[in-house]
């Protein structure tokens, strides 16, 4: 019991937060930590409540070896629930009832006390809240947004107290979020004219699935995706079970819409997706990786684009027209200084840049890396080449991530800093970014697109929450933007 096996991943994350990071050190503190979520009839019986609850247990059960559940009789049902769910994330997590506790996630008003530290979490409508001081209650709209919000929250809330230095003095005291809450539309029961399109369905695009299908908009959305998901993915995929590796994603997310909304499942690239469906798309939602794919998407000039990120410092959202004077995505996205490639990044990181052909055709191929570069690793870092064995038959990118970045050759905190171009989000920080996706996407149907104009939304929840408004940003501005390309506008007008 414990431990899930793709804890090197949460290993990865962590190790980016955390100053002077050791592996084992954080394993046994980890191992120590037990987790409390706790609720009472008042969360059960509200619908907003039963979904901040789904998914808090979807994101603890994916770091915490130990949970319990602290309920009471009305509750027993939905905890078993809940129980079945952490064990299908990770089997060997250890699931109790009304246990003790280090710390308390404490659900809706009436949740049972325990003698912890405890983070208190609500919803009313889109409206998250989250902090130390006081019970808050859930509403009960139908409305998964704000619940989605204070599950993420509150996990983020949750890990700061834990694992970050004084974490107690990091904590919201008493927020609420978003502030704006006048700006957002009533939900309500309307239908797609034209698909949404949702290009990404790793972590981000997970947590999109997940509003969206709670939802009551009816229509059409395609999912496109041409991976398949791996065990390094169920650290932050918030709707896949340790049974779903090597499944499709697009097929996994897909199978999570029950409702009104119909899933149009694509395993190929944009690219290949535009080929074969055409390049006139009403609403495209963006949860990829990397500024190219990004660029690429706006470069096919959908009419209106939202956009998700997770980087180091921040989470956030935005939404874009093309024309007038707002900036379009590839404006945000504009390379600012020659970059190396990626073949270069893991030859340089892997020690052997004198291999730097051989890591391009590896890493383009997938093939498995070779005795040849794994014994020169070895050599490079001063380890047995025993030690990279189970790497030769592998590709190059595992030795890469798991290796090197996620402490498999030396640990964690003592090779230098991952990289910018492999950082790996906390599940709550993932999570949190396919909800403002979401979010933002619904307001915009229910608006009827009617109020578009390029807004940024940035938070930064490894510390109490600040100004999270949003804010407009305009055009690049210096000519080097498809959006101030004649020939890009000239096509955009031309389609809609």
């Amino acid at each position: 019991m414990g431990l899930a096996d793709f804890f090197p991943r949460d290993a990865i994350a962590i190790s980016q937060i955390l100053q002077g990071f050791q592996t084992d050190a954080f394993i046994k503190k980890l191992q120590d930590v037990r987790v409390a979520i706790s609720f009472g009839e008042q969360a059960v019986n509200s619908r907003d409540g039963r979904d901040l609850i789904d998914l808090s247990v979807r994101l603890a059960a994916r770091l915490y070896p130990t949970i319990t559940f602290a309920t009471i009789p009305v509750g027993n049902r939905l905890a078993d629930e809940m129980s079945q769910l952490a064990r299908s994330i990770n089997p060997r997590i250890e699931v109790s009832k009304n246990g003790t506790a280090d710390v308390v996630l404490a659900i809706g008003l009436n949740a049972p006390q325990v003698e912890a530290s405890t983070v208190y979490a609500g919803c009313d409508n889109w409206v998250a809240r989250v902090g130390t001081k006081r019970p808050y209650s859930t509403s009960d709209f139908g409305n998964p947004f704000g619940a989605g919000f204070a599950a993420c929250l509150a996990a983020a809330n949750l890990f700061r107290f834990l694992f970050i230095p004084d974490g107690a003095a990091s904590l919201d005291a008493d927020t609420s979020f978003p502030s704006e809450i006048n700006s957002f539309p009533s939900l309500a029961r309307v239908t797609l004219t034209d698909p949404l399109v949702l290009v990404g369905a790793g972590a981000v695009g997970n947590c999109v699935a997940w509003a969206l299908a709670r939802t009551p908009v009816l229509g059409q959305l395609w999912l496109v995706d041409p991976e398949v998901v791996e065990l390094s993915n169920l650290q932050r995929y918030v709707l896949c079970n340790r049974s779903d590796e090597h499944g499709s994603k697009v097929e996994i997310v897909g199978r999570f819409f029950q409702g009104g909304m119909e899933t149009l499942h694509y395993q190929g690239t944009w690219a290949s997706f535009l080929g074969a469906h055409g390049y006139k798309w009403e609403r495209v939602l963006v949860a990829l990786d990397s500024a190219r794919d990004r660029r690429a998407v706006q470069a096919s000039l959908p009419r209106w684009v939202a956009n998700a990120w997770t980087q180091l410092g921040d989470l956030g959202v935005s939404s874009h027209s093309f024309l007038g004077s707002d900036a379009c995505l590839a404006c945000l996205y504009l390379p600012t200084q020659k970059s190396k490639s990626q073949d270069q990044i893991v030859a340089e990181g892997l020690r052997i840049p004198q291999f730097q052909n051989q890591v391009r055709v590896l890493l383009g191929s997938g093939q498995k890396t070779g005795k040849e570069i794994c014994d020169a690793v070895a050599g490079a870092w001063g380890v047995s080449a025993e030690a990279l064995g189970t790497y030769a038959e592998r590709p190059i990118r595992d030795l890469w991530v798991e290796g090197v970045c996620g402490g498999g050759i030396i640990p964690l905190g003592t090779g230098g800093p991952t990289p910018t171009e492999l950082q790996v989000p906390l599940a709550f920080q993932s999570a949190l970014a396919g909800m403002l996706l979401a979010a933002v996407t619904l307001c915009d149907v229910l608006n009827a697109g009617k109020q578009r104009k390029t807004l940024v939304r940035r938070l930064d929840v490894l510390r109490p929450l600040g100004d999270t408004s949003q804010r407009p940003a305009l055009k690049a501005g210096n000519g080097r933007c498809i959006c101030e390309d004649p020939d890009f506008v000239a096509a955009y007008r031309a389609k809609y």
